[in-house]
């Protein structure tokens, strides 16, 4: 009973927190596209991917909180994980752009583009193809990657020699943390149990039990909790020379 009342609770969780990102994702195209100001190219770009990921990630909570043991439930596990796929390469598209360009060139956003929605692909084709549990259809280690160059950004920015005070360059940093967060924050959503010390949450079996992809989603968790305490440390550190930002407080 007890695992039962703890699994609803999660359900309307994922449903409530589905509900808000879809919303918030559609109300952010609108403004993105009635934006009068000229931005440049690669933060316009970052915008629209950013209200992309909410929608994504509000549809795939949406159809996760309905559960599996319905007749639907083909439309429930391959939804949430199409949604989830389009999610994580989008965040490596704005890794790449934002908030320090690595693809500089519209030519190379293409060119990253492509490689993304190639890589998208593949992971939709094996699911439908081969498996959902195939290591192919869901590569949880891409999370390695945004997070990798965030914490750098973070790290170059948020130390550098002489800009301590300086408001842009610390703005940088600042936006790298509330990325990060954004990044590893969803999968709350889903292991809200693990908080909790709910049953379901020690018996779940992961993709199938399939050992190649639980060891890329462990992968995926440790990473997340290594570069959220290089982050921490550093806003440790930066608190006790009386620098303390606003992200010091999300951290």
């Amino acid at each position: 009973m007890k695992t039962s009342s703890t699994t609803m609770a999660v359900d309307g969780l994922l449903a409530v927190g589905g509900i808000l990102s879809l919303a918030l994702g559609v109300s952010g195209l609108i403004l993105v596209k009635n934006q009068k100001l000229e931005v440049i190219w690669n933060k316009r770009f970052a915008a629209q991917l950013l209200c992309w990921i909410f929608i994504c990630k509000g549809v795939a909570n949406s159809l996760r909180s309905i559960g599996y043991e319905t007749e639907f439930w083909r439309v429930v596990l391959y939804g949430g994980h199409f949604n989830d796929q389009i999610f994580g390469g989008l965040i490596l598209l704005i890794a790449l752009i934002f908030p320090v360009p690595i693809l500089r060139t519209r030519k190379q956003f293409n060119i990253g583009v492509a490689v993304v929605l190639a890589y998208i692909l593949l992971t939709i084709g094996a699911a439908v193809f081969i498996k959902v549990n195939t290591p192919l259809a869901a590569f949880t280690g891409l999370y390695l990657i945004p997070g990798f160059i965030w914490t750098l950004v973070y790290l170059k920015f948020r130390f550098m020699k002489g800009q301590e005070d300086n408001e842009e360059i610390q703005g940088v940093a600042d936006v790298a943390v509330l990325l990060l967060v954004l990044m590893i924050g969803h999968i709350l959503f889903r292991w809200v149990g693990m908080f909790a010390g709910s049953d379901y949450f020690y018996f779940m079996d992961l993709y199938g039990g399939n050992f190649a992809n639980d060891y890329l989603w462990s992968q995926g968790l440790a990473s997340a909790v290594i570069f959220g305490l290089v982050i921490l440390c550093g806003e440790i550190y930066q608190a006790s020379q009386g620098r303390v930002r606003t992200t010091s407080y999300v951290v």
